[in-house]
């Protein structure tokens, strides 16, 4: 009998720790930064507007925004293009943005990072998540 009941509480133990490391795997893969892949034919020229655009629309989209809660931070040298900021890397740019969650407001808006890569066939789109 009392070998019995230990078998269970085994099982019951094994069935909870198996649930546990989902839960933590699940956990760490949502840390991971979101991508999105968008087709460079819709791109006629990528410049830095049109990139401020392409990264707009996703962050509109994957955090279901207005235009008027979503603003970048300025925050580049003068002169330099955003995507040519990095001489070794002059296919990729980051763009820091704020977003408010009722309107345009800084002081009460968190930050989102994104990264914007052009590759050969394609523009990729890196977005963390906020913290």
């Amino acid at each position: 009998m009392k070998i019995h009941i230990a078998k269970v509480i085994v099982k019951i133990l094994a069935v909870g720790l198996l649930l546990w490391l989902c839960v933590i795997g699940y956990a760490l893969y949502d840390l991971k930064p979101k991508e999105y892949v968008l087709a460079k034919d819709s791109v006629k020229s990528l410049n830095e507007e049109v990139a401020l655009e392409l990264c707009r629309r996703v962050l509109m989209k994957e955090l279901n925004l207005q235009s008027n809660q979503i603003e970048p931070i300025p925050y580049q040298e003068p002169g330099k293009s955003l995507l040519a900021q990095n001489e070794s890397l002059k296919n990729e740019g980051s763009i820091i943005w704020y977003v408010s969650s009722s309107g345009f407001d800084p002081t009460h808006a968190w930050h989102i990072h994104t990264k914007i890569v052009i590759r050969e066939n394609d523009i990729l789109v890196i977005v963390s998540k906020p913290k």
